[in-house]
């Protein structure tokens, strides 16, 4: 489907595999409308159709700047299969919640027809996909170690992470065809022939080869990835593929409150486009009446990918600007305050002029360089309270830095409805290490206090704990004494369990595919059969009847 953001001949054709939808908790329409603010002419191709050959694609005019990729909100592998390898029935990225022109790879293979259809265009790609793929990496759904996405696909440049900054000088340099400055700009990966050994700013990761036959850990390659990727980082990371040699320079530097009220403040209409009068879109029925807080996540939980997407420094909108949008939209009610940990709003580093190469600001304890004053959170629900704004705290809340202070204005304001989520992930301290989160006690200190706060406001509101099964290590010894540790602490055992997906670029995935791990000698009991999967999670939920009834018990 074609959607033109003007009328005038193209500068920049955009693809996204997801439907379109023009508000800011989607990648694709952010870039788009930070194009547009550049003044430049923008067309959108949504999920374009591969029974066709996507001949949509073919009867396009050549923009004259150049094309950009996404494969949508998730990796296209992850959005079609799951960790057992089977077909998903919902796309909540797609009309009706049915994801008929989806594709795997896509960004590799939306890039080839591209490639074959304007071969002198510049294409780019962004987004998670791109991202996650940059380097080489393992591959779920092959079970193999895959080279970067660069080494067999038309594009010239990944723009990775958040790519506002680097995006809008691309542009600026790609008018005046200044191409070697394009490469020395951050936030950008690209290919070469032979890069130069001597460069001291090169940092050369192992190569594809050496991944592929275990001579080298991916575990440790995925932290040493993720270590480097601190804004004031002075190292390009270099790894060789098969034919080529992909560089990545490092990134571009997280948005500051004026920057990020800027991205926020550009004229999204909130709605999909074209509107769905007979159908629904369950990604944008989630999210029509959010407010998006922040970005970054300093958790560095090892299985989550928000470290490389979004970094783990923290971009707060300011108050003003948050305000300014809910009268925009004319809201009177805010079904979520998203981001990735709602309590991280308005966190920084103390230390923001020198390089950090942690890659938790939380694990294994929490970093005393951080600014972790909650009273910038309760500022900003406080000011939205004032104006007379319903506001319910949907996204999770990191329990481990949850002060009683912020828990306790929640309840005592209402601001949390139904169920509060929470992620301890586990119960057993040998699992937990390996996730890079807290231990059991943390979580048991904030049922502790929830208890006795939703006591004292007379609140009836479920706790929702997060749970993945059969991570790299896990038992089903250790899986009983989860079970156990839950039903004594709260009396159920939730349904919110995930099965742990090896996705691209994650340091648990690296443990997966190592089978070691750097906290344990031991070697990992790695669950890749689908059998032991199951069994694993039979082994949370077994006591389904009793899980039923329970669940309706409320603090």
């Amino acid at each position: 489907m074609l959607i033109k953001l003007s009328q005038n001949s193209p500068d920049v054709i955009l693809l996204t595999g997801d439907y379109y939808v023009d508000h800011p908790s989607f990648g694709i329409a952010i870039i788009a409308r930070l194009l547009e603010s550049l003044s430049l002419s923008v067309w959108i191709v949504s999920q374009p159709d591969p029974e066709s050959n996507f001949s949509e694609l073919k009867n396009l005019p050549q923009p004259k700047l150049f094309f950009g990729i996404t494969s949508g909100s998730l990796d296209s592998t992850l959005n079609l299969y799951t960790v057992n390898k089977v077909r998903r029935v919902n796309d909540v990225y797609s009309p009706g919640g049915k994801g008929k022109n989806r594709v795997k790879n896509a960004v590799i293979t939306y890039a080839n027809a591209l490639r074959n259809f304007f071969p002198e265009s510049v294409i780019i790609a962004g987004g998670v996909e791109a991202t996650l793929r940059k380097f080489a990496h393992y591959d779920f759904f092959d079970k193999k170690i895959k080279p970067s996405i660069l080494e067999n696909c038309g594009i010239n440049y990944i723009f990775y992470g958040m790519a506002e900054k680097s995006l809008s000088s691309f542009v600026l340099l790609l008018k005046k065809k200044k191409f070697e400055k394009i490469k020395k700009l951050p936030g950008i990966c690209y290919r070469v022939e032979n890069p130069s050994s001597e460069n001291e700013n090169y940092l050369f990761l192992p190569d594809f080869e050496t991944l592929s036959n275990k001579q080298a850990s991916l575990e440790k390659t995925s932290k040493l990835i993720l270590s480097h990727t601190h804004f004031l980082e002075k190292k390009c990371l270099i790894q060789k593929q098969l034919k080529h040699t992909v560089i990545s320079n490092p990134p571009s530097a997280p948005l500051n409150f004026e920057e990020i009220d800027r991205i926020y403040s550009l004229p999204f209409t909130y709605k999909p486009v074209p509107e769905l009068p007979n159908s629904t879109l369950p990604s944008y029925e989630a999210v029509k009446n959010t407010v998006i807080s922040h970005r970054g996540c300093g958790g560095g939980c090892s299985f989550c990918s928000i470290g490389l997407l979004q970094g783990k420094n923290i971009s707060s909108r300011s108050v003003n600007n948050i305000l300014k949008e809910v009268k925009k939209r004319k809201l009177k009610s805010i079904s979520d305050l998203q981001a990735p940990s709602a309590n991280m709003y308005g966190f920084k580093c103390k230390q923001q002029g020198k390089i950090c190469r942690k890659i938790s600001c939380l694990f294994p304890s929490i970093c005393p360089e951080l600014d972790f004053d909650e009273n910038y959170y309760i500022q900003l629900l406080q000011s939205l309270k004032e104006k007379n704004i319903k506001i319910n705290i949907a996204s999770g809340l990191r329990h481990d830095i949850l002060s009683i202070k912020l828990l306790d204005y929640l309840l005592k304001n209402s601001l949390i409805s139904g169920r509060i989520k929470v992620a301890p992930e586990h119960s057993e301290s040998v699992i937990l290490k390996k996730m890079h989160k807290p231990g059991f006690p943390t979580f048991e200190k904030f049922v502790k206090n929830f208890k006795m706060l939703s006591k004292r406001y007379n609140k009836n509101i479920l706790i929702v704990p997060y749970l993945i099964s059969a991570f790299p290590g896990a038992t089903v010894e250790n899986t009983k004494n989860l079970r156990n540790k839950l039903l004594n602490l709260i009396g159920f055992i939730p349904f919110q369990i995930q099965d742990f997906t090896p996705t691209p670029g994650s340091v648990a995935t690296g443990m997966y595919f190592d089978s070691n791990s750097e906290f344990s000698k031991k070697e990992i009991e790695t669950f890749r059969a689908m059998l032991t999967n199951k069994c694993q999670r039979k082994e949370k939920q077994r006591k389904h009847k009793h899980n039923t009834v329970k669940s309706k018990k409320r603090y």
